[in-house]
């Protein structure tokens, strides 16, 4: 289907109207979304009391013990600043709240005999005290207090507490024992490094007194000549410190031989050793190299910039510029690999001139210790023996002082965990959460409410304001029926332009009136189908009162009731009916018969009559259409009540034998599409449709506007009644022609 040349859309009601649609859905919705919150609040309240049908819920409480952890680093070397205390490190309290909730300490808690007598455990059946502990133990820290908070959870107030403290209990107990293990183990390496500098410091005694037996001029202090001795020590330090240079030089040349591997950080090395120092000759390649590729990446910008890059020719103009350019950046990456290389190379050189260098002091001490003699010799041993002897006694006092913290720290514990007070409630049970369990539950509710409104707007296909029948049918709006008060009879409504003509329902119909009168040919003459998609949209009683209207306007006016199926105008004039249109084209009553005259003054009306169940057959044979142009002739204007579009097919028919059709909906009842579909099938034989009466709007929704845009002031009684008199007396004239039908 299409309106207006559009597709018609599938999920029309979804978007239709924008916004708006979705406000009105709301709004529809409101006590909804008010009803269904508050509904879902009061089953969390009755869900955490138990009222009702549910059990209730029993409140877990938590019991929460601290503990202070101070933390003491112990050092087996010693040093500055080594052994004092310091605050624990984040990552630290954070391995003692996961050692809560390691294995041996859950076992622990759970051998202990007396967590059997309480009755958190009383309560658990025959699940293991393990998998209990473990579920309802936790632990949490305080890294700005050096604080760690172990808890347990437990319906019970004395289990919690108790659970807790004995949590905190075997929790010290285990990490004293722990780190009592470990401080015996690093005795244990103290004590073997130590003899072992005990042994080293025996076989330095034992070569000092054999020295000192070989040579007698040490024992008595005539050593000999110092000089020698002085040059042995000089050369000693020299040879050390060229070992030491020979260390670093070869360090900095393998780490520079394993960058050469990886080329982004050889690159690196170049860079780093061209800040340090440039190379003349390189340093003008490579600023050759950046300058030129400067200038092609400006030639290549401007070609980008001034030429059509689709042309094949500035296409390959582009890559060879680019390919210029990359071949300049690889020319100044290999300058800079360069000097990575340089650097290299000068590495290896250091490195060479190193080893070079211990070579010769090697071999200069060689010579003078060769060169020394005798007591120089001996002397000089005996200095780098006692030397070492200080150093071996030193090591040894440090080892001592080292064992003796140990020891200390194994009595009173390296980690130094101190009880804050025993185990305490906390206020509120950890368990259920009222707030969040209210919440939770009114906003279950509410999105409920949501889906459930939305939803059903979503499925809303009415029509609702005035604003979407153009764009849906491209057909114009020529009136809004306001809602007319439920007391009011169907009599009423249909004749309301009679009976209240000041009111602003009988405005509307003015206004169809005026947009009858100019959409019909021949001066304002002709048939005027009034049709809706399916029944209940108000047709009848549009019908009957445009038909009032034209008669109250001085034309000769019939109303033809043709929904020979559900016929309502009988009902809206209080005539029988019995005779009719479905009458006189079963042949079985004369036209003259079947017309009740004078129903209004000026007004016709030809009820439904009995179609004898071929309402169908009638409406579609040669006879219908032959008494339309009778009526035609005999009247100014007949307005023809046709049964609905999608319910029948005789208002197809009536359709194209009338000059318009004046098609009706109801607001917040008709379906748009339906309406699109009814529209498509008029359009389908050529009916010629003027508009679209509304009904039932309320008067903030567009009834009013609409009314008030055709009516200049109000109708008084007198102007109505002599319009209707002026009616009447034309009526009258046309008497005698209608006595000839037959």
């Amino acid at each position: 289907m299409t309106h207006q040349g559009r597709p018609y859309p599938p999920d029309f009601g979804a978007d239709q109207g924008g916004n708006s649609r979705l406000f009105r859905a709301l709004w529809r919705g409101k006590w909804w979304l008010l009803i269904l919150p508050v509904l879902g609040g009061v089953l969390g309240e009755a869900y955490l009391k138990g009222w009702g049908p549910f059990p209730g819920v029993t409140p877990i409480l938590r019991a929460t013990a601290k503990v202070i952890v101070g933390y003491k680093e112990v050092s087996l070397t010693g040093g500055a600043g080594d052994g004092g205390p310091s605050t624990k490190p984040k990552n630290q309290l954070n391995q003692q709240r996961v050692l809560i909730k390691s294995d041996p300490i859950l076992r622990a808690i759970a051998d202990r005999p007396e967590i059997r007598e309480l009755r958190h455990f009383k309560d658990i059946g025959d699940k293991p005290i393990v998998q209990e502990v473990n579920t309802r133990l936790g632990a949490s820290v305080i890294p700005s207090q050096d604080i760690l908070q172990i808890h347990f959870d437990s319906p019970y107030r004395k289990s919690a507490e108790r659970m807790a403290d004995i949590a905190v209990e075997e929790f010290l107990a285990y990490t004293k024992a722990r780190k009592v293990e470990q401080m015996r183990e690093q005795t244990e390496l103290l004590l073997a490094e130590r003899q072992a500098r005990f042994d080293e410091l025996a076989e330095k005694n034992r070569k000092i007194l054999d020295l000192k037996t070989e040579n007698v001029a040490l024992i008595t202090g005539n050593a000999g000549s110092t000089l020698a001795a002085e040059r042995l020590a000089d050369l000693y330090n020299q040879l050390s410190e060229a070992k030491q240079r020979q260390g670093e030089t070869r360090a900095s040349y393998d780490r520079l031989l394993a960058a050469k591997e990886d080329p982004d950080l050889f690159y690196l090395e170049g860079s780093k050793h061209r800040s340090d120092g440039q190379i003349p000759g390189k340093e003008d390649q490579i600023a050759a190299a950046k300058a030129r590729r400067i200038e092609v990446e400006g030639e290549l910008q401007r070609i980008r910039e001034t030429r059509n890059p689709d042309f094949p020719a500035v296409q390959a103009e582009i890559q060879d510029k680019q390919s210029l350019i990359d071949s300049l950046k690889k020319t100044e990456s290999d300058i800079i690999l360069d000097y990575a290389e340089v650097k290299l190379n000068e590495a290896k050189i250091t490195w060479e001139e190193a080893r070079q260098r211990v070579l010769y002091y090697e071999q200069e001490l060689d010579d003078v210790t060769k060169e020394a003699l005798g007591v120089e010799e001996s002397a000089q041993k005996l200095a780098a023996l006692q030397r070492e002897q200080e150093v071996i006694n030193s090591e040894i006092d440090r080892f001592l002082q080292r064992i003796n913290e140990l020891n200390l720290d194994a009595e009173a514990g390296a980690l130094n965990l101190h009880r804050m007070e025993p185990a305490r409630i906390q206020r509120e049970p950890v368990k259920p959460d009222k707030n969040q369990v209210r919440g939770s539950a009114a906003a279950a509710g509410l999105g409920l409410a949501l889906a459930f409104v939305l939803l059903r707007g979503m499925r809303d296909k009415r029509i609702q304001t005035v604003e979407e029948v153009p764009e849906l049918l491209g057909a114009s709006v020529l009136a809004v029926f306001p809602r007319l008060s439920g007391r009011k009879s169907r009599s009423e409504v249909g004749r309301v332009v009679e009976r209240d003509q000041g009111s602003l329902a009988a405005e509307a119909v003015r206004s169809v009136r005026t947009a009858t009168t100019f959409g019909l040919p021949d001066n304002g003459n002709g048939v005027a189908l009034v049709t809706s998609s399916v029944a209940g949209e108000g047709k009848s009683v549009t019908a009957s009162n445009l038909a009032i209207a034209l008669a109250q306007a001085g034309r000769r006016t019939i109303l033809v009731d043709a929904d020979l199926r559900s016929p309502g105008q009988n009902e809206i004039y209080g005539v029988s009916g019995k005779i009719g249109m479905g009458d006189v084209l079963n042949g079985v009553a004369p036209l003259q018969k079947a017309i009740a005259r004078g129903v209004v003054p000026g007004l016709d009306l030809l009820p439904a009559g009995d179609a004898a169940g071929r309402a169908a057959e009638l409406i579609e044979g040669k006879s219908c259409a032959m008494l339309i142009r009778k009526l035609k002739e005999h009247y100014d204007c007949v307005v023809i009540d046709s049964s609905p579009v999608l319910e029948t097919s005789e208002a197809r028919v009536l359709a194209s034998l009338g000059d318009l059709t004046i098609f009706v909906l109801r607001l917040d009842v008709s379906s748009g599409p339906d309406a699109v579909r009814s529209r498509d099938i008029l359009q389908g034989v050529n009916a010629r449709i003027l508009g679209v009466v509304l009904n039932g709007s309320k008067p903030k929704r567009g009834a009013k506007a609409y009314a008030e845009g055709i009516a200049y002031g109000s109708y008084s009684s007198q102007a109505a009644r002599g319009s209707a008199a002026g009616s009447t007396s034309r009526v009258a004239s046309s008497d005698k022609g209608m006595e000839a039908w037959s």
